[in-house]
């Protein structure tokens, strides 16, 4: 009876004393972590039970108290790039419990993909569309970029020669992923910039960059500040600019054709000849082109004050541009007419082989209304049997 007594007053004093520890170390913890009350349980609690499993070394009180110590270097340790892990595994400190640690800290904790990342990269490039730079990026995307099925992967596949867009796309992401270098089919010179990232993937699809997109792709919603950056960036990718023919052209689907026809005809009023794409099969796919006068105009707006652009596109829409200057309006039948007294509008038109005056005008606008009139009012038609170009979409 005598030993009962004795082990159930041990029994009663040991639970009083581990209450008591329990209650000091808990107010520590909240002092000294600024916690929340569950928060610093939780903590203290995984603590002592982890105590008896060897977990930490040496007395489960002396191990916060070393914890409580460590914080500054604990956040330090993980902010280097030491990974949850491994700082758990250096303080003796479950993974767990140091996140929480973190989180209360204002520390953000990095997923399991950003930890194992070996190469930097901008997760949040395309999570807002919001600068030049992004506008161009995701309108290249559209055009030349890839997104895996299982959306891991963006990667962007060019012939060799086109290395410098790589180059801009890399630095404007903040990237360090390497431009890799292969030959396909045994002898196209080829460039890959790859990215794993489901953060990306995720922000591509939000904005209508999907897998398998060529014959689904639609036009996304853009800030109207930031449309010609990424129809830039589509026509640097899937146009065609020729200072030869001076001519532009587009590939896409219909639907997006058909959006670039709206917001051109809004800008220029000029609408472009929609037609199947060269010698595709599937019919979704289509080509809108532009005439000289109308190339000169779209590309002087696509390519004027950029930042970001495909060298060799550029320099061919310079070269359009440039030549350009030389006529004196940018309508179709109008022409400057300079004397010492004044400065007029003419315009004129060709039918068969005669040249018809069609008058003189005080501004551009004007004449080329005037030269749509009389097209219209004379029924001229082209060689096709269809009503002569017009300046203004009607």
């Amino acid at each position: 009876m005598f030993k009962i007594i004795y082990f159930f007053n041990f029994f009663v004093l040991t639970c009083i004393n581990t209450l008591f520890l329990v209650y000091i170390y808990m107010t520590k913890i909240i002092v000294c972590f600024n916690f929340k009350y569950a928060t610093a349980s939780i903590l203290l609690n995984a603590l002592l039970s982890l105590s008896s499993g060897g977990f930490f070394i040496g007395d489960t009180m002396n191990a916060v108290d070393r914890f409580l110590s460590q914080k500054d270097e604990i956040v330090n340790d993980y902010n280097n790039k030491l990974g949850l892990a491994k700082t758990a595994i250096k303080y003796k400190i479950q993974a767990p419990i140091l996140k929480e640690f973190l989180k209360e800290h204002g520390v953000k904790t990095r997923s399991l993909s950003e930890s194992k990342r070996i190469y930097k990269v901008n997760e949040d490039f395309f999570n807002k569309i919001d600068t030049e730079e992004k506008a161009y990026i995701l309108g290249f995307s559209y055009a030349d970029g890839c997104v895996s099925k299982d959306y891991r992967v963006f990667k962007f596949g060019l012939q060799a020669r086109d290395i410098d867009i790589l180059q801009k796309i890399k630095k404007a992401m903040k990237s360090d992923h390497k431009i890799t270098k292969y030959i396909a089919s045994g002898k196209y010179k080829v460039i890959q910039f790859a990215v794993t990232s489901k953060k990306i993937c995720s922000d591509l699809k939000k904005h209508g960059c999907i897998n398998k997109k060529t014959f689904l792709v639609k036009f996304p919603d853009i800030n109207k500040e930031l449309l010609r950056h990424f129809i830039r960036g589509y026509t640097d990718g899937d146009g065609y600019v020729s200072s030869k023919e001076k001519v532009v052209s587009i590939i896409g689907t219909e639907d997006f054709c058909l959006s670039l026809s709206d917001i051109f005809k809004e800008k220029f009023m000029i609408k472009g000849t929609i037609r199947t794409a060269g010698e595709c099969k599937n019919n979704n796919i289509k080509e809108i082109r532009f005439r000289v006068r109308e190339s000169y105009r779209i590309l002087k707006w696509l390519y004027s004050d950029c930042n970001i652009y495909l060298d060799r596109k550029k320099e061919e829409a310079e070269k359009i541009v440039e030549n350009k200057r030389v006529l004196s309006s940018d309508y179709i039948g109008v022409e400057k007419r300079v004397n010492k007294n004044s400065t007029k509008w003419g315009c004129r038109i060709k039918v068969g082989k005669n040249r018809i005056r069609i008058g003189l005008f005080n501004t551009e606008i004007e004449a080329a209304e005037a030269y749509d009139e009389y097209i219209l009012n004379n029924n001229i038609k082209n060689r096709f049997g269809k009503i002569r170009a017009l300046n203004f979409y009607k």
